[in-house]
Parts: structure tokens; C-alpha cells; sequence
């Protein structure tokens, strides 16, 4: 018997399974290839997608920390990072309403506390205080922090004494400023009539 044609025709054909197992792994690392390359374009894009928003978080986060509480991100997504931004315009927002509230706060306080000043000079000092035929023990102390009353010990002439007690309804600094004002006139018409001060006239008044 004669192999050699068997033996030409197996050669034939691994020759075309090896060119077709050579072309078959081209194609697939072509394949591979094309799909690596469409990854890192697409992991690319998408981490450009996710870095500027977040890159603008950044920044107004630091205008923030800088002072500028005006700061705000503008939102263009419906996602996590779209989410995410929306709440940083919500905290900054209520950052600077909180800021404008502490610092009215801070100014309401410093006023009370001049008003307090003030109404404290309207008041004899704590302790005793003397007058010719009478000595008086007198302290002050408003239920708030600035209140509407008051009390003086004058010395009028011929050895005669008066003593004034204010109160002015409600508390705070509207109160106090009637009581430094009802304080002023009483001080003037004590000095404007001296000696000639009588308790009606100055009710009248």
C-alpha cells in the first residue's frame, strides 16, 4: 500500500489548522485589543465625567473656606455626583443663614449689653446711701438683661430728701430707653426747680 497521498493530505491539513488557529488568535487579539483600547477611552471619560463636577465641589468648597459664603455649585446631573452637589448648595446655604443670624446675634448682644451699661448709671450704686433724715439700702437688679425701672435719692434743699421709683412696662431696650428718658426729665426738673420740687408738680409732668 502507498501512504504517501494520505500522508501529503494530513500535511494539507495541519497547515490549515495551524494558519486558521493563526488567524483565529489575530482576530481575537485584534478583538482584545480594540475592546481594551474602547475601555480605557470609556474608564477616561467617565472619570472626566465624575472629576470636573467633583473638581467644582473643590473649588467652591474653598471660595468657602475663604469667606466667600456665596459659593455655589452648579448641578447638571441626576446622579450620586448631581445629588452630592445639591446638598453642598444646601449646606452652604444654610451655613451662611446661620453666619447672618450669629452675627445679628452678636450685634443684638452687644447692645444689650451698652444698654445695660448705660441704665446701670441710672441707678444709684449697691450699698447704702445717705440723705439728711433718712438712710436708704437700695440694689438693682433687672429681671432680664436691660429692664425698665429705676430709683434715685436726691438731695433738695432745706434739708429735705426725695426719692424716685420708676418701672416701665415690658423689658429690653425699648424699656430702657423710656427709663433713661422719664430719668433725664426728672433729673432736669429737679435742677430746673431745686428746692421749689413738688411731688405733684412732677407727676404732672
Amino acid at each position: 500500500y502507498d501512504l504517501s497521498s494520505l500522508d501529503k493530505t494530513l500535511v494539507e491539513i495541519e497547515a490549515q489548522r495551524k494558519a486558521q488557529m493563526a488567524e483565529s488568535l489575530g482576530f481575537t487579539l485584534k478583538i482584545g485589543l480594540g475592546a481594551l483600547i474602547l475601555g480605557v477611552l470609556l474608564s477616561l471619560a467617565q472619570g472626566l465625567r465624575y472629576a470636573r463636577p467633583i473638581r467644582r465641589l473643590a473649588q467652591s468648597a474653598g471660595r468657602i473656606a475663604q469667606g466667600d459664603f456665596t459659593a455655589r455649585v452648579v448641578v447638571k446631573q441626576a446622579d450620586e455626583v448631581g445629588q452630592l452637589g445639591q446638598q453642598f448648595n444646601y449646606m452652604a446655604g444654610r451655613i451662611e443663614h446661620l453666619l447672618t443670624e450669629s452675627v445679628a446675634k452678636a450685634e443684638m448682644e452687644h447692645e444689650l449689653a451698652l444698654a445695660r451699661e448705660i441704665q446701670s448709671v441710672l441707678v444709684p450704686a449697691p450699698g447704702t446711701h445717705i440723705a439728711p433724715g433718712i438712710e436708704v439700702a437700695g440694689y438693682y437688679e433687672p429681671a432680664s438683661n436691660v429692664g425698665g425701672d429705676f430709683w434715685d435719692l436726691s438731695v433738695l434743699p432745706r434739708g429735705r430728701a426725695a426719692i424716685l421709683i420708676g418701672d416701665v412696662t415690658g423689658h429690653g431696650v425699648p424699656a430702657s430707653i423710656l427709663t433713661a428718658t422719664a430719668k433725664g426729665c426728672l433729673d432736669t426738673l429737679r435742677h430746673v426747680h431745686g428746692g421749689d420740687m413738688q411731688v405733684a408738680e412732677t407727676m404732672r409732668v
